[in-house]
């Protein structure tokens, strides 16, 4: 009896190790490179497994404000354009919950793409993608604009400097208006041709 509940407890241990305990978690870049697979076969029901809570909220709320699917939004909103079929990864970044990747465009530049651990499983952040690219665009505009006002002050201690160094020379008086006040000497009179019928007088 002793052996039977022996035997027993052995082969429950050896079924709970091989059924959880021996499982690998996923890496955030497998987990990419699972999304890009279901992009390129149009697996919407896989796409929709990777992608995190927060994603497929905003999935929903998309599709009802343009009175369609979900389905439809997630096959249409993908992270990278339909035609793109080679990917490279860099740059691979894991902190606590939050994981970054790099992913090579078909422009040759990089997109940093955004994942979150849910439930221990990580998921595709595309709400976090999103607004990490509006941040940037915001931030290249506030730099564009500081390098603008950098320039204009540049250009305007420059115009000073000039006006400093080279004051405007005065006006020569040969070229300068007629002073009103000066009185002109009056020209002589003329003396008038008398009309011929005088001179027969």
């Amino acid at each position: 009896m002793r052996l039977a509940l022996i035997t027993i407890s052995a082969l429950l241990v050896s079924l709970l190790i091989g059924c959880g305990g021996g499982a690998k978690e996923v890496s955030p870049l497998e987990t990419l490179q699972k999304y890009v697979e279901a992009v390129k076969k149009k697996d919407t029901t896989q796409m929709k497994l990777l992608l995190s809570e927060a994603t497929l909220k905003l999935h929903t709320d998309q599709a009802k404000a343009q009175n369609t699917t979900v389905d439809e939004i997630v096959k249409r909103e993908t992270l990278f354009p339909p035609d793109q079929r080679v990917f490279s990864y860099k740059n691979v970044k894991v902190e606590g919950d939050k994981a970054t990747i790099d992913v090579k465009n078909n422009f040759g530049s990089w997109d940093q793409i955004f994942l979150v651990r849910e439930s221990g499983v990580w998921k595709i952040d595309k709400k976090g993608t999103a607004e990490q690219m509006i941040e940037k665009i915001e931030s290249d505009v506030d730099s564009l604009d500081e390098q603008m006002d950098a320039e204009r002050k540049k250009t305007e201690e420059l115009l000073d400097k000039h006006e400093s160094e080279f004051p405007a020379e005065a006006p020569n008086p040969v070229d300068s208006p007629k002073d009103p006040a000066v009185i002109e000497p009056p020209k002589a009179a003329e003396t008038p041709v008398p009309a011929h019928s005088d001179i027969e007088k």
